[in-house]
């Protein structure tokens, strides 16, 4: 992890009194070097993460049993260097394996998951979630309050078979909810879950609005909010991969599916900050009706909210305070909120738009493990970005691409 000068000293929550908290920091300081950790999400890619097994393509249809076989072997190792350590330079050194970090397919696959997304009943009720028994008929993975439903079954029930262990099972990790171990990433559940669901929603409401156009099929009108979008990125010197709106890119072939939009992440962030800026100018026009002016109104508080939320990921060290964390849960569960209300409206209006999925369960999950350390009075609490996955999929990218190459 590389170090930075100064840790974050202007977050402030709105609902916090930490005077407590702060008064016990002051007389039992943390190590300095702890508060200026910060996670190697910055810079290139190469320079930060190393790859130990790189499978050749000739042996592409084993890659099942090698990669199961593999992190055996690296499980064995990590509980060897927990407990045994290793010498450098006389000093004996340990490690401890904090997460295992991935997206969801990779997470069920090393872990033979019975219990997981990928499993949520269509005709009944199942249990969705490898850390809880949401999904099950008396505990729905829907409930975003305060304390969920579904909170007190957390790490009771493996969510996989015992006689067919996850792959790392060797590696040192609370026995009480080993689970644990496997964390939700907040670039699958975010940039590439959440927000693709927000942004495509949000625009699909705005064409059915007509606010590109009465006239015309929903393509061309998706593509007047094209020549909208290419015009801010002009405007604000930014640089997007995508280069049209379709129907086929927002995956909504009839008004009976749900939207989400099919980018990378970096485009969904530009999408966001562009439907923010549009949404200031409805607002600014006189053509809304006072009801659209109310769901605007919350549109608008919903990407900003999503916009700084991720904003706060990037710019906090490894470790944050208390007011650090606080301010994280808010704009989180604010994010939660206003993307329910938004879903609640569009359900009543007979409109399948901002569909609620497991990611959103898996992202409450995120505001639960930092509550639950603000309710535990930690001094310092772990950044979630610990667990994010995006420059290890830019590195995995690069690696593709070289191999392409002669």
């Amino acid at each position: 992890m590389k170090g930075v000068l100064d840790p974050c000293t202007s977050c402030c929550p709105s609902h916090l009194q930490t005077p407590g908290r702060a008064n016990s920091s002051a007389e039992n300081p943390l190590n300095p070097l702890v508060k200026k950790l910060q996670s190697n999400m910055k810079g290139h890619s190469f320079l930060q993460h190393w790859p130990i097994v790189v499978i050749p393509g000739v042996w592409a249809k084993e890659y099942k049993k090698m990669t199961d076989y593999f992190l055996q072997l690296f499980g064995d190792e990590f509980k060897a260097m927990f407990e045994d350590g290793f010498l450098v330079n006389g000093e004996r050194w340990y490690c401890a394996v904090v997460s295992s970090k991935g997206d969801l397919k990779w997470t069920s696959k090393i872990c033979k998951l019975t219990r997981g997304y990928e499993r949520k009943g269509i005709v009944r009720d199942c249990p969705c979630c490898h850390l809880c028994m949401a999904g099950t008929t008396a505990l729905p993975a829907e409930d975003f309050t305060t304390h969920p439903c579904w909170l007190g079954t957390c790490y009771v029930e493996r969510p996989w078979d015992e006689q067919r262990p996850p792959s790392l099972i060797a590696v040192a990790f609370d026995r009480q909810k080993p689970e644990f171990m496997y964390r939700h990433d907040p670039f699958h559940t975010l940039r590439l879950g959440v927000y693709r669901d927000l942004v495509a929603s949000t625009l699909i409401l705005w064409v059915k609005w007509g606010l590109f156009g009465h006239q015309g099929t929903i393509n061309q009108k998706l593509e007047s909010a094209h020549m909208s979008f290419k015009l801010w990125c002009s405007a604000t010197r930014r640089t997007a991969s995508l280069r049209s709106f379709t129907t086929t890119l927002f995956k909504y072939p009839n008004s009976k599916a749900y939207p989400f939009a099919n980018v990378k992440g970096s485009d969904c962030t530009l999408l966001l900050k562009w439907e923010q800026t549009m949404a200031v100018g409805f607002l600014n026009d006189d053509q809304l009706t006072a009801e659209q002016r109310q769901v605007m109104s919350i549109i608008l508080s919903t990407t900003g909210v999503a916009i700084s939320f991720y904003d706060w990921l990037n710019d906090h060290t490894l470790f944050g305070g208390p007011c650090c964390a606080a301010v994280f849960y808010e704009r989180g569960q604010s994010l939660i909120n206003g993307f329910v209300w938004l879903a609640d409206w569009a359900f009543k209006n007979s409109m399948c738009l901002y569909g609620i999925k497991p990611k959103m369960h898996f992202f409450k999950h995120l505001l639960l493990e930092a509550k639950a350390q603000l309710d535990n009075n930690d001094r310092y609490v772990i950044n979630p970005v610990m667990n994010d996955c995006q420059q290890n999929e830019d590195l995995t990218g690069r690696l593709c691409k070289s191999s392409k190459k002669n």
